[in-house]
């Protein structure tokens, strides 16, 4: 199912992309995040959709008895290939909507979309591919568009949200877009969600899921620049 494995002695040198993003705290919030529910909810069968250099896969591994990774960026893959080959993980050299469409519906009880820009095509794939007690990691890295007040077709009231106001772009404009495309009579709650001046992250879960996942609510909404942003706001409200 993917390309020959990568010998150890032989683990390419990661992008710089990728060593910046593991010294980034909003990078790391994320990796804090994907610790937090890994561990609550222990997912048997994992679908990460966009694996990069397998970070990610890596925290998902610790209980899953099946991963499903998919990467289509050749440098990214190298590093992901030299993860440790099991029976319990299946690694993709792929586009993912090449793939999404011939996986078994309800099968997987954890699916992360964390692309560079969005995912709005994957999110009909993820719910028809999320178990019924399954939970979804969904981030997008658009909110860089709205604070420069640029188009977001699918999207177009972002254009309102443009500087200061792009702190509030998640709570009144992904999120809800994210639910209304998910939901189609599920019983889907928002169980926590950060964002940032370069990242939007949200955890979307079954509302029975909220007393596993209860150490979420210690954790920060608003990074970087955005915390002043926030806390300014609420002054204001």
């Amino acid at each position: 199912m993917a390309n020959q494995p990568v010998r150890p002695s032989d683990q390419p040198r990661l992008s710089s992309f990728y060593q910046y993003a593991r010294r980034n705290p909003i990078e790391l919030e994320k990796i804090r995040i994907n610790r937090i529910v890994t561990d609550a909810v222990k997912p048997e069968r994992v679908l990460d959709a966009f694996a990069g250099d397998g970070t990610s896969t890596r925290i998902f591994a610790k209980h899953a008895k099946l991963i499903v990774a998919i990467e289509k960026n050749r440098t990214a893959i190298e590093a992901l290939l030299t993860l440790r080959r099991t029976r319990r993980l299946a690694i993709t050299f792929s586009d993912n909507l090449s793939l999404l469409p011939s996986l078994t519906s309800n099968s997987f009880d954890l699916i992360d979309l964390d692309p560079y820009g969005n995912c709005y095509p994957q999110l009909e794939h993820a719910r028809r591919l999320r178990s019924t007690a399954g939970v979804l990691l969904i981030s997008s890295g658009q909110v860089q568009r709205v604070v420069r007040g640029l188009d977001i077709p699918e999207l177009p009231a972002s254009r309102l949200y443009s500087g200061k106001r792009a702190v509030l772009w998640a709570e009144e404009v992904w999120i809800p877009f994210l639910l209304k495309s998910l939901m189609q009579g599920d019983d889907l709650d928002i169980v926590h969600f950060f964002t940032s001046p370069v990242l939007t992250r949200v955890v979307i879960g079954p509302k029975s899921i909220r007393r596993k996942l209860f150490r979420l609510k210690t954790r920060k909404r608003y990074l970087g620049w955005f915390e002043l942003a926030a806390v300014r706001g609420h002054d204001k409200s």
